[in-house]
């Protein structure tokens, strides 16, 4: 069965990027999740926009198994779009390279990036349990 993604999220309006964004995670689910025998199914999205971004929490269901994640689409309607896209490039490089350095630092981690697509300007991140470092600083 190949992965599906919830008829509900291509009526949203402005969430075709991350209905294209799923499509293309499940197509290609064995570059992402190597260790995951079939297709993934989409079995929840939970939507929330904000003004610089479209951030999708996501459960795929992998033969009973859950995976919890989130897909942010960039956007910034007074930009141009590739400068949109560089800006998305950068935050998917960025959260690559401090997932590794912070893997060696204990009680810290970063989201582990799961994958980028320029076309729909999409990060892909695995969801993180704990405090968020922002939340942190404001308590402060």
């Amino acid at each position: 069965m190949k992965g599906v993604v919830r008829q509900s999220l291509k009526e949203e309006p402005g969430c075709r990027e991350i209905s294209e964004a799923l499509k293309k995670l499940t197509a290609g689910y064995s570059l992402y999740f190597p260790q995951a025998k079939a297709p993934p199914i989409v079995s929840s999205v939970s939507l929330r926009s904000r003004r610089l971004s479209d951030i999708a929490r996501v459960e795929l269901n992998f033969n009973g198994s859950t995976t919890k994640l989130y897909v942010k689409v960039h956007k910034k309607p007074t930009s141009p779009l590739e400068r949109v896209r560089r800006k998305a490039k950068l935050e998917f490089d960025t959260l690559s390279y401090l997932h590794g350095k912070f893997r060696e630092i204990p009680a810290c981690s970063v989201v582990r990036p799961i994958a980028f697509f320029p076309d729909e300007m999409a990060v892909v991140t695995a969801a993180a349990e704990g405090e968020n470092l922002h939340q942190v600083i404001k308590k402060q």
